[in-house]
Order: C-alpha cells, then structure tokens, then sequence
C-alpha cells in the first residue's frame, strides 16, 4: 500500500512537470518562430503567419520573428505587408542586416528600385562582408540599367564568396 501511495505521487508529480511544461510551450515565441518557419518552408503561408503572429503577442520585441512573417508575406506577394514588419523589426533592432536586405526584396519587386538600393547599401553598412546584398543591388542596379554599377556589386559577392553561382549567372 506504501509503495502504492509513492508510485501514485511520483505519477502526478510527472503529469504535473508535464503540464508546467506544455504550459511553458504555450508562452515560447521561439516555438511559435520555428514551427511558423517549418510551415513557411512546407508552403502553408497562411499558419506560418499565424505562428509569427502568435510568438509577437508572447514578445511584441522578437525582431525575427518579424522579419521571417515579412518573408512569408512577401512569399503571398504582399510586399506591403512585408515592408510593415521589416520596419517594425528595424525600429526593434536598426543593426539588424537581413532585415534591410529582405526589405530592399519587398521594394525590388514593387519595382521601387532606389528604395531597394538604399537598404541593400544600409545592410552593407552594417555588414560589409554580407554577400546577399551586394547581389541584391547588383540585380536592382541591373533593373535600372546601370550595368557597371551591377557587374561591380556582383564582382564584389563573388570575392566573398567565390561559390555564389547566382552572381555569376548574373
């Protein structure tokens, strides 16, 4: 009966801890971030959403969480959406790279190409070793006709790293 009695209360401890755990789920924006990246990657748009959405109620300053439901609502083509939480990450975080880089993509497909180099040139002020934008603004200078401008920028991903192929298709 004694030994009845302990097993019975290690049992509820462990559904407690269990319940304490799931409780602290809940209340992870990381976890809501990750599984809104899994859905973002399987295509199903519409939850990633609603998991970034979730992990910025738990933490309204989680600046990646609003860059990838950027990234998820430029994938929708809602690029002034994505344009929104790109700056809403920046006003969180004004170092943050990728951000300008991902907002300069929102602005390259609208079309505004100035807009787009000027953030992909913000992100290289940052970070000058950051490949991506250097490609990035190759291609918006490549829309706008200035190809010397475009064949440098390349020139210049490629000397970081040599096996970006992109950059030398383009």
């Amino acid at each position: 009966m004694k030994r009845t009695f302990w097993l019975l209360i290690v049992l509820l401890l462990l559904l407690a801890a269990g319940s304490a755990t799931t409780q602290t789920d809940l209340n992870d924006p990381v976890a809501y971030n990750s599984r809104g990246l899994a859905y973002a990657k399987k295509g199903q748009y519409d939850q990633a959403i609603s998991d970034f959405t979730k992990a910025l109620e738990i933490n309204p300053r989680y600046a990646l969480a609003y860059v990838n439901r950027g990234l998820t609502y430029a994938n929708k083509g809602q690029y002034d959406q994505a344009i929104s939480d790109y700056n809403k990450a920046l006003e969180i975080n004004p170092r943050f790279a990728p951000a300008y880089v991902n907002r300069g993509a929102a602005y390259w497909n609208k079309g505004q190409y100035d807009q787009a180099i000027s953030d992909y040139t913000k992100a290289l002020e940052i970070n000058p070793r950051f490949f991506p934008a250097y490609y990035s603004r190759g291609l918006a200078y490549a829309n706008k006709g200035q190809h010397d401008q475009a064949i440098s920028d390349f020139t210049k991903a490629l000397e970081i790293n040599p096996r970006f192929a992109l950059a030398y298709v383009n």
